[in-house]
């Protein structure tokens, strides 16, 4: 066992300790203090690959997945990390959500990105907004990354808030553009951030003008120029009305879109609050009404799976001319999340609260622990 496994053991067993201190200090102490374990754990490439089932192994739109789940973004933000995660046995390797331009993200009352977790609850807070070094910087680390069989790379990029439509729109078609010159084997486009301001209606909203005159551009400019295979995916929130999902799903394969995930974090606080433990949710109530931000982990598990169900109800009514996967982001944390996400037409999975929880307990052997635990 390597010391960052140690330490992600140990840790486990002290958060709900940690949570007694005064809530700021418990916010400021979980944001710094995350910043400083991944950038070990970035570096800590397990000495023995992880034995992942034969049958776990999956193959979508050409390319050969280890496994139907990997990390979610927002775990490996910068692009370092790729041997540590083909080593775990990840289905893939997933870096971002990056943006055209450099991003510092957010930072208030003296805390940088601040993060909270909520262990009692296998829940988590966060109010990142999107920290990552830029598509030039992202685009140098993926030439360097000695790709492995079976963990394909896949890039969650994101528009700049601080742009206007057009710029943002331009830039878009940019990286587009730039990473299929890269090894990247596939795009996922994150149209779910709660943790950035958002020009257009809210997600209830989402079928706004803008927002479909931005993709009908996306699949003129790219889609329907790509030179290659690379699969490009939508992210939507698990806020997601259910009511718009047959459109949305619509709208995605009419337009050449190869993929749909449902979903990101929740900022429906009162939904979310039910999940939180009693001794939890006065940290729950100071993060959210202090920072805002999105909530992870099991208090989406339900809404992530209920908008997968809609949509694999819709494409079942549809004779598709091209593959179209439905990928799950959402309260995933074992094996038979992953069962219960396959019988509803869920061809992949991410996880990120329910990764680093696995994580304090198997270390790097935690893809091969839940894929053969029951």
């Amino acid at each position: 066992m390597s010391l960052v496994e140690k330490f992600a053991s140990l840790e486990k067993n002290f958060r709900p300790l940690m949570l007694k201190l005064p809530k700021r200090s418990a916010a400021k102490l979980f944001s710094s203090g995350r910043k400083v374990f991944l950038e070990r754990f970035y570096k800590d490439i397990p000495k023995e690959p992880a034995q992942i089932p034969e049958s776990a192994k999956t193959q979508l739109w050409g390319l050969d997945f280890n496994c139907p789940i990997f990390n979610a973004a927002g775990v490996f933000k910068s692009g370092d990390g790729y041997e540590v995660a083909a080593a775990q046995g990840a289905g893939a390797f997933l870096i971002g959500t990056i943006t055209h331009n450099k991003r510092s993200g957010n930072k208030k009352n003296c805390v940088l990105h601040p993060f909270l977790p909520y262990p009692n609850s296998l829940a988590a807070s966060n109010w990142m907004g999107l920290p990552n070094d830029g598509i030039e910087s992202t685009l140098e680390k993926i030439w360097t990354i000695k790709k492995q069989k079976q963990c394909p790379i896949g890039v969650s990029i994101s528009a700049s808030s601080d742009l206007s439509e057009k710029e943002t729109i331009d830039n878009l078609i940019v990286n587009f553009k730039l990473l299929e010159k890269t090894q990247v084997d596939f795009i996922e486009l994150n149209e779910s951030c709660p943790n950035v301001e958002h020009k257009e209606k809210k997600f209830g909203d989402l079928l706004d003008e803008s927002f479909l005159l931005r993709l009908e551009i996306i699949s003129n400019s790219v889609l329907k120029k790509r030179k290659r295979q690379l699969p490009v995916i939508l992210k939507f929130s698990t806020d997601t009305q259910p009511s718009q999902v047959e459109a949305i799903v619509n709208v995605c394969i009419d337009l050449g879109f190869d993929g749909i995930n449902f979903g990101n974090t929740s900022t429906d606080y009162s939904f979310c609050e039910k999940f939180i433990q009693e001794e939890e949710k006065p940290l729950f109530k100071y993060f959210t009404s202090n920072f805002g931000g999105g909530v992870s982990g099991i208090p989406i598990k339900e809404k992530s799976l209920n908008l997968c169900k809609a949509a694999n109800s819709v494409l079942k009514e549809k004779t598709l001319s091209k593959e179209f996967h439905i990928i799950r982001t959402g309260g995933i944390f074992t094996n038979e999340d992953i069962t219960e996400s396959k019988k509803c037409g869920v061809a992949l999975n991410q996880w990120f609260t329910g990764y680093f929880h696995n994580f304090g307990f198997y270390g790097h052997k935690l893809y091969e622990k839940i894929l053969t635990l029951e």
